[in-house]
């Protein structure tokens, strides 16, 4: 994702986030959270409200493919901080939608600290 930059085409930065959750259960286990989480981290914030709401749009079926610990650490702060303030009311909305089924993945505890707050 390092060669992404804003220059790169929405289009294909919508792409990315639409398909790169189909690469992790590819990769090896050691590396699906720096990969996958590291290009999600850029997506969910991008200049673009429809690659931001496609990044949203995965979080559940990326959590499936890494750690919890990676996920409650670099992707639900950027939920928290960025998402839910989002000025498009369609990246808000699909944040909503997702946000309650990431709390399956990440544990009644992390879900406490890191979901709740982003619900209310």
């Amino acid at each position: 994702m390092e060669g992404i930059t804003k220059k790169t085409s929405w289009r294909l930065r919508f792409g990315i986030a639409e398909q790169s959750v189909n690469i992790a259960p590819h990769l090896p286990l050691q590396d699906r959270d720096s990969a996958v989480i590291g290009i999600y981290e850029k997506l969910l914030q991008d200049s673009e409200p429809e690659v931001r709401s496609e990044a949203c749009n995965k979080l559940v079926e990326v959590s499936k493919h890494c750690t919890a610990d990676e996920i409650c650490a670099k992707l639900l702060p950027i939920c928290n901080t960025y998402t839910v303030t989002d000025k498009s009311p369609h990246v808000r909305g699909t944040l909503a939608e997702v946000i309650c089924c990431m709390a399956e993945a990440i544990g009644k505890e992390r879900s406490n600290k890191f979901i709740v707050p982003t619900v209310i």
